[in-house]
């Protein structure tokens, strides 16, 4: 469509290279960042899973958001359920 996030971006990049902004990473950085992201991406997922649960109705539902809140305060990880 017209709006997208994709074309945001895309602008977006574009206006900071204008400014001067130069996207370059090292290789070492990139080494680096790219493992950190990928084992993070493994959570992100499973926390995106879990979430959407809360938005659905099923047998049991109040079980699991209770359990799934106390797994979480005991992470460390504060949220809402």
């Amino acid at each position: 469509g017209r709006y997208s996030y994709q074309r945001f971006i895309e602008e977006f990049d574009r206006e900071l290279v204008k400014e001067g902004f130069q996207p370059v990473i090292s290789v070492d950085d990139s080494e680096t960042v790219t493992p950190l992201l990928a084992e993070g991406q493994k959570f992100r997922v499973l926390y995106g899973r879990v979430k959407a649960f809360r938005h659905k109705r099923f047998p049991g539902r109040k079980l699991f958001v209770g359990e799934v809140r106390a797994f979480l305060q005991r992470m460390g990880i504060r949220k809402n359920y």
